[in-house]
């Protein structure tokens, strides 16, 4: 009844009988995210709410087929799909075609900034700030750790000229707000 394909910016389109979305589909370790079958009505095209059952037994399959994680989250987003920009087909803007025909992110050094800092204990930005991502990493759950990948990706890409002192003033927030936290649950965590 589905059918899935990854594109880029971490997506995995969903097509089926009454049009097509976009769930989660992170490549630092190839993961699909659904929302709970409570979530997914409140997220969910109106064409596919009471597919719940039959889409998740797809994704599954899909993620076995790919050597995929699968994650039933409360979080998980899903957007709409959009073939059309400006009232223009997509493949009508500049650079469609090349961001279309990119090769998939595959987990290798420089795919993603969450990825190189925290899997191959690169500093991409800083030192600083590649150590607290590191940081991050350890005090953080899924959630939040897939909130911050985005984050590094969409408004400090290392691809771009991103404000590195910024960003650490960002990260070490961040980290402090995990710590205060953490400790208000009764979790000790490291104060380096």
């Amino acid at each position: 009844m589905f059918s899935f394909k990854p594109r880029w910016k971490e997506q995995l389109v969903v097509r089926g009988p009454g049009g097509a979305f976009v769930l989660e589909l992170p490549m630092g370790i190839l993961s699909a995210y659904l929302p709970t079958e409570a979530a997914w009505r409140e997220k969910a095209p109106d064409w596919v709410l009471d597919l719940w059952p039959q889409l998740k037994a797809e994704l599954e399959e899909w993620c076995r087929d790919h050597k995929a994680r699968f994650h039933i989250d409360e979080t998980a987003n899903v957007w709409p799909f959009v073939e059309r920009v400006l009232g223009r087909p997509a493949r009508e803007i500049a650079g469609y075609e090349e961001r279309k025909n990119r090769q998939m992110p595959n987990g290798e050094p420089g795919d993603h900034p969450w990825t190189d800092i925290v899997v191959y204990r690169a500093d991409v930005y800083s030192a600083l700030a590649a150590a607290l991502v590191r940081e991050i990493a350890t005090l953080a759950d899924d959630r939040t750790k897939r909130e911050l990948a985005h984050v590094l990706n969409e408004k400090f890409n290392p691809q771009g000229r991103p404000d590195v002192p910024k960003l650490e003033r960002y990260l070490t927030l961040f980290r402090d707000r995990l710590r205060r936290d953490a400790s208000a649950r009764g979790f000790e965590a490291d104060k380096k």
